[in-house]
């Protein structure tokens, strides 16, 4: 399969699964936590019995980042999903990100701001999805959020994500930025090289 996607895969293996780990084995770096989790399957169902990256045996990643400074954090496995979803008011389908997340406040938030980055199979940046929730939050919240995909090579190669809360703003007016210096050092720990450009969100959300 070639050099650059065995490393890559090799070390994503080499992380312990949620299922045989505890956090205190997850990396961590000052005060952030990224933990892996094995996600949805590389082959997609379609329409008609077709099936996107048939043959395939792999199963998409996840990782999620936490900070135990911040105001608000991500509870359980939120990883995103890709899938091949119908149009309410048309026959048409079309590819999706999909993904159900909790989180819970530590202190009442009036917005916050959630980030994904998107790898692709050899372990290059895709694209990196954002969505901004401008509400009251309390204690625990649940959002379904989705974004498109613009392309069937998109769906087919997007294989790791990794998911954080990357700023949020409380009642009081304090603003929570999230390290990016440390994602950037932390994806580099699972064979992913990022820059800050990758960082940044291409498309916006839809709803």
């Amino acid at each position: 399969m070639g050099i650059i996607f065995s490393i890559f895969i090799s070390m994503i293996l080499a992380m312990p699964s949620f299922a045989q780990q505890s956090k205190p084995n997850a990396l961590v770096k000052g005060n952030l936590t990224m933990e892996r989790f094995t996600g949805a399957p590389m082959k997609i169902s379609l329409d008609y019995g077709i099936e996107l990256n048939k043959g395939s045996s792999l199963n998409r990643e996840g990782f999620v980042i936490r900070d135990t400074s911040a105001p608000i954090t991500l509870i359980g496995e939120p990883t995103p999903k890709v899938e091949f979803l119908r149009a309410k008011s048309s026959s048409t389908s079309d590819y999706f990100y999909t993904i159900y997340c909790t989180v819970n406040a530590t202190e009442p938030i009036v917005a916050y701001q959630l980030r994904s980055i998107v790898i692709n199979i050899f372990g290059k940046a895709i694209k990196t999805l954002e969505a901004t929730m401008v509400r009251d939050v309390s204690d625990r919240h649940q959002d379904d959020l989705k974004w498109k995909i613009w392309s069937e090579n998109e769906a087919s190669e997007a294989f790791a994500f990794i998911t954080y809360i990357s700023k949020a703003r409380t009642v009081s007016g304090k603003v929570y930025e999230i390290d990016q210096k440390t994602i950037l050092e932390l994806a580099a720990r699972v064979g992913s090289k990022l820059t800050d450009s990758d960082l940044e969100p291409k498309r916006e959300i839809t709803r």
